[in-house]
């Protein structure tokens, strides 16, 4: 049926065939690696981003964590100094309100000296 000649041209056409389909497939192999790496590079350089956002993230924590509390004590003192203050004002409305002999009282009512001793320096209740 097929000469010799026939025989040797099918052979060659077959692996023509075959050697331009593994070109084709090797070149579009290389274009699915050169995007690959090229994802690759973009994901590393998202994840530095990532990285130096995570950074700046974290100090800012430690920054707020600090101011809080900062935040904290000075509200404690505060809460402290109103507990002071309206233990003082209590201690004061429950003096008595008659007029009273001592010496020290001055005007002889002890509610007022003891208003005034608060905030007066020189008085013994007064602050410095």
């Amino acid at each position: 049926m097929f000469g010799l000649s026939q025989v040797k041209l099918i052979i060659g056409g077959i692996i023509l065939v075959i050697i331009i389909g593994l070109i084709i497939t090797v070149y579009f192999e290389r274009a699915e690696v050169k995007n690959l790496e090229a994802d690759l590079k973009q994901s590393q350089v998202d994840l530095k981003v990532c990285g130096s956002a995570n950074k700046d993230s974290q100090l800012s924590i430690v920054s707020l964590q600090r101011e809080l509390q900062s935040s904290s004590s000075t509200c404690q003192k505060r809460l402290d100094e109103k507990d002071k203050l309206c233990q003082t004002l209590t201690d004061i409305d429950n003096l008595p309100t008659k007029e009273s002999k001592d010496e020290k009282i001055v005007g002889g009512d002890a509610v007022y000296a003891a208003l005034n001793g608060m905030f007066s320096p020189n008085t013994a209740g007064g602050k410095n």
